[in-house]
């Protein structure tokens, strides 16, 4: 859906029946490279806009600037005003006692952009107020990122960036991109490597810089954790596989043992006798103490 173009028609209809004409409403995807940016809103005797142009200007036909009188970010309630600026031109100048609110959206022969709206109002004091900062996230073995965390009173004062990249005493990395770029890739670089990272914002007053030093990833290092992960994998499906294996041996040794004098009667049920326990314990206690004797000596058994 996001990557459609839709065509909305709007007809009216009443009692006595339909219009014949109709009014259409073209509405397409969001490109990001068709989208103005709003680069500066400067506050000095009079306001001035200025907006970064659209990466893609094939078929620009004009800007159109909205503004009213501030009174919440990215709103416009009451005293709208629009104006029209061709499409060589990324600047306005309006005189105001009220703080303004500004937006500005892009004309394409077919279509025009969603509004871009300000993020503040800056002022001629606030110009070369510091370097751009930045980390250097999610480093492999031949890339790495680069995430901005430039405010937007340090961007606005931004007329462009530039990143290089050193090894050693040599640039092996060089691209030019927005202030208002939030994060940069950088590919191919070598692994195992010590790099500097440099950014460069050119403002009003001349050159500001950064710098931080990277150390790409070992290429060998993922060849390590996966060995490290598959050996853990095998380990682990040996010691499951031989804690059951000695589960079932213990089930299948399970043994019932007989008695041997219940394994006789049943053997010779008639061959058993009753006699006296001990005879002097009969004449004392009046009593037949008797044990269960066989004529079938037990080694006769073993044949």
């Amino acid at each position: 859906m996001n990557n459609s173009h839709y065509r909305v028609q709007i007809s009216c209809y009443n009692d006595e029946g339909s219009v014949d004409n109709h009014n259409e409403l073209h509405v397409f995807p969001r490109n990001p490279s068709h989208q103005p940016k709003i680069k500066r809103v400067l506050n000095s005797a009079q306001f001035e806009l200025s907006w970064h142009a659209p990466t893609h200007q094939q078929d620009l036909t004009s800007y159109t600037v909205m503004y009213c009188n501030y009174i919440s970010a990215n709103v416009c309630q009451d005293s709208i005003r629009f104006a029209v600026v061709p499409p060589n031109t990324t600047k306005l100048r309006i005189s105001s006692t009220q703080t303004l609110n500004f937006a500005v959206s892009a004309n394409f022969a077919h279509f025009s952009t969603p509004l871009s709206w300000q993020e503040c109002i800056v002022s001629p004091a606030d110009v070369g107020i510091g370097q751009p900062k930045f980390d250097v996230i999610d480093v492999r073995g031949d890339s790495l990122v680069l995430l901005f965390h430039n405010g937007c009173i340090e961007r606005s004062f931004y007329d462009r960036m530039r990143l290089l990249v050193w090894k050693g005493s040599d640039v092996v990395f060089r691209a030019d991109f927005e202030p208002y770029r939030d994060r940069f890739a950088v590919q191919g670089l070598s692994p195992g490597t010590e790099y500097a990272v440099q950014v460069l914002a050119y403002d009003g007053l001349g050159m500001v810089q950064h710098t931080r030093t990277v150390v790409t990833k070992d290429g060998n290092e993922n060849l390590l954790k996966a060995i490290f992960y598959i050996s853990c994998g095998m380990l682990m499906a040996l010691t499951i596989f031989t804690t059951a294996a000695r589960r079932v041996r213990k089930i299948f040794d399970i043994r019932v043992e007989t008695p041997v004098q219940l394994t006789l009667s049943k053997q010779f049920p008639n061959e058993t006798t009753l006699r006296p326990h001990s005879k002097g314990d009969d004449q004392e206690n009046n009593s037949v103490l008797v044990q269960l004797t066989s004529k079938t000596e037990f080694n006769d058994l073993d044949t």
